[in-house]
């Protein structure tokens, strides 16, 4: 559930005029579900969620890049798993 959530948020990056706190909103849902059922990435949702929302004024692109360097990829995930 938390993986699948966490590829939701990623989608509204992928359109030109995605907002902010629609991405804040769907993070703070990945927050409490992962939270809610114990998953061990529960403490890395709150985290992302946290940080954030501290950026939720700054400009779009901007925002858009710091969340992609927080949630990383699938690419990211290979290497990790190999080290």
């Amino acid at each position: 559930m938390v993986e699948t959530s966490s590829q939701n948020v990623r989608v509204p990056l992928k359109y030109p005029n995605f907002s902010n706190s629609q991405v804040i909103d769907s993070l703070l849902l990945l927050k409490l579900i992962s939270k809610e059922r114990n998953q061990a990435k529960a403490g890395f949702c709150g985290s992302v969620f946290q940080a954030m929302s501290q950026k939720a004024a700054i400009l779009d692109f901007n925002f858009k890049q710091y969340l992609e360097v927080l949630l990383g990829n699938k690419d990211d995930e290979k290497v990790m798993g190999l080290m």
